[in-house]
């Protein structure tokens, strides 16, 4: 996905709302490799299986998103999200590079893959 512009100047929700809707899209398809794909993080293999896990409970609706800059390069979209059952607020840690998105992984990872962090009860 492209991203407006080269002048790193702060995206706005609209410059997002386009990848945010794919990204809900590619949660509800259940493909791994497709939002794997999405997601254009390549040092974390297993990120879009860690997601697809922990958006269990959908189909999702995609109710809003907005953005908030870190600096030039990074800043987290926050996407609205509702299902039959239940509303979340994912947040997405994202970088400009090059032109593109990069989603940031749901949990650090050690160099082997392993997640750091324990699974919430």
């Amino acid at each position: 996905m492209l991203v407006a512009g080269c002048s790193k100047t702060p995206l706005t929700d609209r410059d997002v709302g386009p990848f945010a809707k794919k990204y809900v899209a590619a949660i509800n398809s259940g493909d791994v490799d497709a939002l794997a794909a999405l997601l254009n993080n390549k040092v974390s293999p297993g990120d879009a299986a860690d997601r697809l896990g922990d958006a269990a409970g959908g189909p999702w609706t995609l109710t809003d998103t907005t953005v908030s800059t870190l600096n030039p390069s990074n800043f987290n979209a926050n996407l609205q999200v509702r299902s039959a059952q239940e509303s979340r607020t994912w947040v997405l840690g994202l970088s400009d590079v090059d032109g593109q998105f990069v989603v940031m992984p749901l949990n650090p990872s050690t160099p082997s893959g392993a997640s750091t962090l324990s699974p919430s009860p």
